[in-house]
């Protein structure tokens, strides 16, 4: 895999870390085989801001802002990918003219801040930091100037999407935001399986049937059940067949599924892929084969159940074994979920990234976005290192280099849905999940009787006309 296509499967997601992976000793040589002998911001001229504040929000500090705190040798030595960074930060503070600094808004004000000072004509800041559950709001609101508005010809946007990348339109406008690349696997689902459990019951592993083509949806469900064991007698499971995430939204996820189709702002509840999902879903709940708390699929302290050594499948998302601190306390090994009977497009993961955008009303909008730009671009042409942080992080979580390589090549294979960003549209979507899982109506029965309250959720919150 050449240099710019292995970077181009870092695309996504729901990024909540800044990648601080690079090395400054190529940014001090200004130069690389790639580059032809030019830094990699010379194509973003340089402009006079005159000390101009560029200001960005967030709910939390991201780690910009200028001036930068000087490192201590040992932080140098330690944090050499974090270096980098600043020294890149340093540089453009002093190419602009200008400082950077980060406005840390609570949760609960951030939207009501952000709309408010729009509204006012006065943006409260020139670039916002937006989570999932607060930009489709927000986008869908009209607050957000569209990206083709300040990216140009050599942004890296409209061009290799190195570091950042546009987000797909909502209600079949244009893009109003861009999205960090992130470490390949760091936030995408996957499924991880323990080999102890597997190998004691002398069970075909998730990993024979993917090498066969017979990962399927069927034999997903048919080792859950062949590993969920009483071993001892004594009434009770010591192994079971699944834990983690709500598997109905990883079933989901496989088959190409989606609460509403952002273009045409149709529900989609009542597809075949959403069906499909949620029947296959209720023979798991039948089969009594997944591990949860109080009964409750819904509980986020069931994605750390798998620590407990009992489940012989979970689901995982990166951030719960990418962290050297918190290894997991025994063999495992990862393979991707098994595709769906409706999934035509070969993807496996469902992604809702955080959005950086320019509201309406910032003043130079192009050159700020320039700015934006050539911050992330601080690895200058060293692609090799990059991509050697990025294997460096996986290491710290899988434990065999074969697992490493599956979860590069996983990477790529994702959707962008904010679907569950309409809040009213998820708690439904619960609801029915709940009550499928408990009563004797059918699926298509208790799909169809909340089609009408999905789509009124929908116009609603798209302020469609009725």
């Amino acid at each position: 895999m050449s240099k710019i296509r292995r970077l181009g499967t870092l695309l996504l997601a729901l990024a909540m870390i800044f990648v601080f992976s690079g090395c400054s000793e190529a940014n001090q040589k200004g130069e690389s085989e790639a580059g032809g002998g030019k830094d990699i911001w010379d194509k973003y001229p340089a402009y006079d801001f005159q000390g101009r504040t560029i200001k960005i929000a967030s709910h939390y500090d991201l780690g910009y802002g200028t001036p930068v705190k000087e490192m201590t040798p040992e932080q140098k030595q330690d944090e050499i990918y974090k270096r980098a960074y600043y020294e890149n930060l340093t540089r453009i503070a002093k190419k602009y003219n200008i400082e950077i600094n980060v406005i840390v808004v609570p949760w609960d004000r951030y939207v009501p801040t952000l709309t408010a000072s729009v509204l006012s004509g006065a943006p409260f800041a020139d670039i916002v930091h937006l989570a999932p559950d607060l930009y489709y709001p927000v986008a869908a609101g009209g607050y957000l100037q569209p990206v083709s508005s300040y990216a140009t010809d050599v942004s890296d946007v409209n061009t290799d999407n190195l570091s950042l990348f546009k987000l797909p339109p909502i209600a079949g406008g244009e893009s109003v935001a861009v999205a960090r690349n992130v470490k390949p696997g760091g936030f995408h689902d996957f499924l991880g399986y323990n080999k102890k459990i597997f190998d004691s019951l002398g069970v075909e592993t998730p990993t024979s049937l993917y090498e066969k083509g017979e990962w399927t949806w069927e034999n997903f469900l048919k080792l859950a059940k062949l590993t969920t064991k009483d071993t001892d007698g004594d009434g009770k499971n010591n192994y079971w067949g699944y834990s983690g995430r709500p598997l109905i939204d990883t079933l989901l996820a496989t088959n190409d599924g989606v609460l509403v189709d952002d273009k045409s702002l149709k529900e989609m509840i009542t597809s075949k892929n959403t069906v499909e999902a949620l029947e296959f879903a209720r023979q798991f709940d039948q089969a009594k084969v997944i591990y949860q708390l109080n009964n409750d699929p819904f509980d986020y302290k069931n994605t750390e159940l798998f620590r407990e050594g009992v489940s012989s499948m979970f689901g995982l998302v990166g951030y719960l074994i990418f962290n050297k601190d918190t290894p997991v306390p025994f063999d495992f090994h990862v393979v991707p979920l098994p595709k769906g009977p409706s999934n035509t497009s070969g993807k496996l993961m469902r992604v809702a990234p955080e959005a950086f955008a320019i509201p309406n009303g910032v003043k130079d909008a192009d050159k700020v976005y320039q700015v934006f730009e050539e911050l992330h671009m601080w690895f200058n042409h060293d692609y090799e290192l990059v991509e050697q942080n990025d294997m460096n992080y996986l290491e710290t979580g899988l434990q065999t280099q074969e697992d490493i390589d599956m979860v590069w090549e996983l990477s790529p294979k994702y959707y962008i849905d904010y679907s569950f960003s309409i809040t009213q549209l998820a708690a439904l979507w619960h609801r029915t999940v709940s009550e499928q899982a408990i009563t004797g109506k059918s699926v298509s029965t208790l799909v169809e009787s909340n089609k009408q309250v999905a789509q009124d959720i929908i116009d609603q919150f798209f302020r469609k006309e009725q």
